[in-house]
């Protein structure tokens, strides 16, 4: 597996928000298709995938996207997103404000209570190269065999 996923992100580079990463244990994708869904916080994002499994077997698969400011501390994180100020909207969606470690472990508990099927990881400023994330919060789901695919958003 984990060459596969060197394969993916081998030049994923500013692209990884084109990326998802489906969890282990929840099939395959969906005939149905997949979701992207933003949500204000985890236990919105909870009861809109509950909704919408709730439509059937065939459901779409619920893909929660988070925005993320990753560096090597906290400070750091803050520091990195209160430089950019008002070049930084408002988060449409779920943001993640720490390190990569940090990141990993919201995205364990976002597959262990079952908030969605997957995640789509969009870093913040879209400028920023996922260093941290490709090398160390995407390897410590793998290693935790949480990642069971990564799909390309854009269909290629």
């Amino acid at each position: 597996m984990a060459d596969t996923f060197a394969e993916v992100f081998r030049d994923c580079g500013k692209n990884l928000s084109e990326k998802a990463f489906h969890f282990t244990n929840r099939g395959s994708l969906s005939p149905a298709g997949q979701i992207l869904l933003h949500a204000p916080d985890l236990a919105t994002a909870q009861r809109e995938r509950r909704r919408i499994q709730s439509t059937g077997d065939d459901a779409p698969l619920v893909l929660l996207e988070i925005e993320a400011v990753v560096a090597d501390t906290y400070q750091h994180a803050r520091a990195k997103l209160a430089a950019r100020g008002a070049a930084v909207p408002e988060p449409s969606t779920i943001r993640y404000v720490g390190t990569a470690i940090g990141l990993a472990g919201l995205i364990a508990d976002i597959a262990a209570a079952e908030v969605a099927d997957g995640v789509v990881i969009t870093p913040v400023p879209l400028s920023d190269r996922p260093t941290l994330i490709l090398e160390q919060t995407i390897p410590w789901l793998q290693e935790h065999d949480l990642i069971a695919a990564v799909v390309n958003l854009n269909g290629q």
